[in-house]
C-alpha cells in the first residue's frame, strides 16, 4: 500500500489484523502496510534518509522474525515504532536545519503531481518546513497523535514519557498550527494530514535475498555449462541495473552496490 498525504487509515489495518487473527491473514501483510508509515515517522524526526529506511526494514524484520502472538493491532503498532525510536535514539531530535532541508528535497515530488495546484503546493511546502521546526517533543507529539492515529496513552508509550507531557505537546501544537496561514481555513488537527509523505525507496537487500534462494534452487537442477550461461545472464542485468541507478538514480547507486558486493562473490565462487 502506497503511503498518501492523507492520515494513517487505521481501519484499513484494523481489517488485515482482524483477518490476521482469523487466521486468513499473515502478519506481514499488516507490517508491510506499516513501512512507509513508519519511515515517514523516522525522517522527520532525524533527517538521515539512509538510517531512517534501514532502521524501518531492520525493524519489520525483527518483528516478523520473533513470531509473537500479538493481541491487537496497536500493540503491535507501538511496538514497531518504540522499537524504531530506540534503534536511531542516537540521531534523534535531529536540528531543524537538516530537517528543513529533508523537507526542501522533498518538494519535487510537489511538481510532479499534475493534480496538485499551486496554492496546494505552496500550502504543502509551508506546512512541512513549520512541522520541521516545531521542538522535537512536540512535532513527535503531533506526528503520534494527529498523523498516525495513536492516542495521548499509546504516543506516550511510544515516546516514554508521561501522559501530562504528551497532552501539554499536542495541545500546544494544535495552537501553534491554528495560528498559521495556512491553517486558518481548516481544523487543526486535520492539517497534519496534508503533510506530503516521505516515501521509502526500495531496499536492494529484499531483491538480493530472493535472488540469492533463487540461484540457489537453479543450482541445484541445471548442468554446468548451463549455469555458467545463467550467472552471465544474471551479471549483465545487475550491471544494466546498476547503469541505470547511476544514470537516474545516483543517490541509491552506491548503497545498491555495497548491497550486492556479498552475494556476488558467492556467486562467482
Amino acid at each position: 500500500m502506497g503511503l498518501s498525504a492523507k492520515m494513517y487509515k487505521l481501519s484499513e489495518q484494523e481489517k488485515r489484523f482482524e483477518s490476521y487473527r482469523r487466521g486468513h491473514g499473515k502478519i506481514s501483510d499488516i507490517t508491510t502496510a506499516e513501512r512507509e508509515f513508519l519511515f515517514d515517522y523516522l525522517i522527520r524526526m532525524t533527517g538521515v534518509y539512509n538510517r531512517a529506511a534501514d532502521t524501518t526494514d531492520d525493524v519489520i524484520s525483527k518483528i516478523l522474525d520473533e513470531g509473537t502472538d500479538w493481541s491487537s493491532l496497536i500493540e503491535l503498532r507501538t511496538a514497531i515504532f518504540r522499537e524504531a525510536r530506540y534503534e536511531c535514539k542516537d540521531i534523534w531530535n535531529a536540528t531543524t536545519e537538516k530537517l528543513v532541508n529533508q523537507a526542501i528535497e522533498n518538494e519535487s515530488k510537489y511538481e510532479d503531481n499534475p493534480k496538485v495546484t499551486e496554492n496546494e503546493i505552496k500550502k504543502r511546502k509551508d506546512l512541512d518546513r513549520f512541522v520541521a521546526r516545531l521542538s522535537p517533543h512536540r512535532r513527535e507529539a503531533l506526528l503520534l497523535n494527529c498523523r498516525h492515529g495513536f492516542s495521548i496513552e499509546e504516543s506516550s508509550q511510544v515516546m516514554g514519557v508521561d501522559l501530562s507531557v504528551i497532552a501539554t505537546e499536542v495541545a500546544a501544537g494544535l495552537k501553534n498550527l491554528k495560528m498559521e496561514a495556512f491553517a486558518l481555513s481548516e481544523n487543526p488537527r486535520n492539517i497534519m494530514r496534508n503533510l506530503e509523505p516521505h516515501c521509502l525507496p526500495e531496499n536492494a537487500t529484499v531483491y538480493i535475498t530472493d535472488l540469492q534462494e533463487l540461484m540457489g534452487n537453479i543450482d541445484k537442477g541445471i548442468p554446468g555449462r548451463l549455469w555458467r550461461l545463467v550467472r552471465i545472464f544474471v551479471l549483465l542485468v545487475i550491471f544494466a541495473g546498476l547503469g541505470y541507478l547511476y544514470l537516474f538514480e545516483k543517490s541509491s547507486a552506491l548503497s545498491f552496490i555495497f548491497s550486492i558486493w556479498d552475494w556476488l562473490t558467492h556467486l562467482l565462487s
